[in-house]
């Protein structure tokens, strides 16, 4: 037993310092991104992003924006990305490289920059090298980076970079770094609130919303000068896709368990009735997007005493929780935004979300384009009925993070009552 001890301190020991096997984990980490880049498909996003380039080589950006709206081609990212999206595919034909490849490559490049991030603001951590370890070799980062084909990975960069120096005080630069963010896709700001929270005082928060919105401006103002309407239908208003199957099956979504909380609730509850709980269901579904909105800045506020770097990321880690626990709108690929700040959730969690969200994205990808190392064509549309092992990976995914929402919520307004009395009865 004491010898299966020592050894158990050893391998910690080992895991702590930055030697060779970190160094082999980078190189396994760049192979399998260089894999997925050069050799897969890709999903329809590429395909989709080569119809915009056209679009907007041919009409320009503005008149693609309006030329698009309504449509199911809808061109929703902002102009800046759209704009350096023609220019990938620009230097794509100067080195004759496909896009689908240069395109994911770029991209999937920055989740380096992202470990780089981790790394800073866990510098204290003995265990900071294994965390970064699992991030980088986990499905869910680099099938999402590396395979899928859309800009999503690098929103995470923009949130961690402004999350590290925010924690470091420099409230400009993190503001607009977090309004870079928005160049990519407005999304961007959804951690805002877990932000703006920390910042103490009206003066330094004007600052961090001044850079932000500077930052932002500076990327939209010619459009905005010429055509406001096309970045308000395009961008501003779109709210995600309730994407499912050909069959109608979900691929993400608390909906899937409403037959269950109504049937549940039947149970032990005779008023409201269940017509009418199920009334509510639906009409939380139509008001999907107020109620992330509200939740995020509640919980945000709630957690407004966490100012260190790791603080600030894990009420960021626990904020994106909170979004795929309500959303029924931003499907799997959006996992992508949470993906850098699981490592701040704690060790246990970490490993839990990794898990069932790699599992998830691994065997989906993998059923859709026929091929374990996903080398088939993506084909969603071909596969209108989705196997067990995938149902039992998103289901499993979904409850997690709403067991984990119900818990951060009870746990934040646990304590700031507590907080909130012990400071009355002092007085």
């Amino acid at each position: 037993m004491f010898q299966k001890a020592g050894a158990s301190y050893r391998i910690l020991d080992f895991v702590k310092r930055n030697g060779m096997w970190f160094k082999v984990v980078l190189i396994i980490s760049i192979l399998v991104r260089l894999y997925l880049a050069i050799f897969t498909e890709g999903t329809y996003d590429i395909d989709i992003w080569g119809r915009h380039i056209a679009g907007i080589n041919k009409t320009g950006l503005i008149g693609y924006y309006n030329a698009t709206y309504g449509n199911d081609g809808l061109n929703n990212h902002p102009p800046a990305i759209s704009s350096f999206m023609v220019w990938i595919s620009y230097a794509g034909g100067l080195l004759h490289t496909p896009f689908k490849i240069i395109f994911r490559l770029f991209f999937t490049s920055l989740d380096f920059a992202v470990a780089f991030y981790i790394l800073k603001i866990l510098i204290n951590n003995p265990y900071k090298y294994l965390l970064t370890s699992i991030y980088l070799l986990s499905p869910v980062t680099f099938i999402l980076s590396a395979y899928h084909g859309n800009t999503d990975s690098s929103i995470g960069l923009f949130i961690l970079a402004a999350v590290y120096y925010l924690s470091r005080k420099k409230y400009m630069l993190s503001g607009f770094i977090l309004g870079l963010g928005s160049w990519i896709k407005w999304t961007v700001f959804l951690p805002a609130p877990a932000l703006f929270f920390v910042i103490p005082g009206i003066k330094h928060r004007a600052r961090f919303v001044t850079a932000t919105a500077g930052a932002f401006l500076l990327g939209h103002f010619l459009v905005l000068l010429k055509d406001p309407n096309a970045l308000i239908n395009n961008v501003a208003k779109y709210g995600g896709q309730m994407i499912q199957t050909t069959a109608g099956i979900p691929v993400w979504g608390n909906r899937i368990f409403y037959p269950d909380f109504t049937l549940i609730y039947s149970k032990f509850f005779n008023f409201p009735t269940p017509e009418l709980f199920q009334k509510w269901l639906q009409w939380s579904l139509g008001h999907n997007s107020a109620l992330i909105f509200i939740v995020i800045v509640a919980y945000s506020w709630l957690q407004r005493h966490r100012r260190d770097g790791i603080g600030i990321g894990r009420t960021v880690a626990e904020v994106f929780c909170i979004l795929f626990a309500i959303t029924n709108f931003w499907s799997f690929q959006y996992f992508a935004w949470a993906a850098p700040f699981w490592v701040f959730l704690g060790p246990v969690l970490f490993l839990a979300v990794a898990f069932f969200t790699s599992g998830y994205i691994w065997l989906l990808y993998s059923f859709v384009c026929g091929s374990y190392l996903l080398l088939g064509r993506w084909d969603f549309i071909g596969h209108p009925y989705l196997p067990a092992p995938v149902l039992f990976f998103r289901n499993a995914s979904i409850l997690l993070f709403v067991t984990c929402s119900i818990y951060f919520f009870y746990s934040a307004l646990s304590k700031n009552i507590t907080a909130f009395l012990f400071k009355r009865i002092r007085h």
